[in-house]
């Protein structure tokens, strides 16, 4: 009886060919499933950090457009003479505007990259005066498979009395 209970034992230690096919199909699906997955995720991170770019670069322009005073009597860069003018790099009086650097792969869009609206908002000796200022910048992103350009675009406003 003893010599039998020790055959059994020893028969039983140790893993059959079939568990071992399990484990490695299971192994299989796990490696199939992470390796689809990853490369939709690194996607989906590199959309997020450029899309990220664009709005830090086109919140610094609008930081810089704030920085303007509203008019100046010597007809000098402000919001109302970009209003009035609209934005032209080859206009000498916004020569050097704007200060901040964009980075590689983003510029300004041709159309609408800077627009300045001036309203008034109340009539009388001392209107209330509202700029609303908007910046569009266009990149391109390699990941989403079509040839147009991505529009990033902020707007913020600043008031005053004068």
């Amino acid at each position: 009886m003893l010599g039998r209970r020790a055959r059994t034992a020893s028969l039983q230690r140790g893993l059959s060919l079939l568990e071992v096919m399990i484990t490695m199909v299971l192994l299989m699906l796990v490696i199939t499933t992470f390796a689809t997955i990853y490369p939709s995720g690194f996607r989906l991170h590199q959309k997020s950090r450029m899309s990220t770019k664009a709005a830090q670069a086109a919140r610094a322009l609008i930081n810089e457009l704030k920085s303007l005073p509203l008019t100046r009597e010597d007809g000098g860069l402000s919001l109302a003479y970009l209003a009035i003018n609209g934005y032209d790099p080859s206009d000498p009086i916004v020569e050097g505007f704007p200060r901040s650097e964009m980075p590689e792969g983003y510029t300004l869009d041709s159309t609408d990259g800077i627009k300045v609206t001036l309203y008034d908002l109340a009539s009388g000796t001392d209107p209330s005066v509202y700029a609303s200022m908007t910046v569009t910048l266009v990149y391109s992103d390699p990941y989403r498979g079509k040839a147009e350009p991505i529009k990033m675009t902020v707007v913020a406003g600043k008031s005053w009395n004068r």
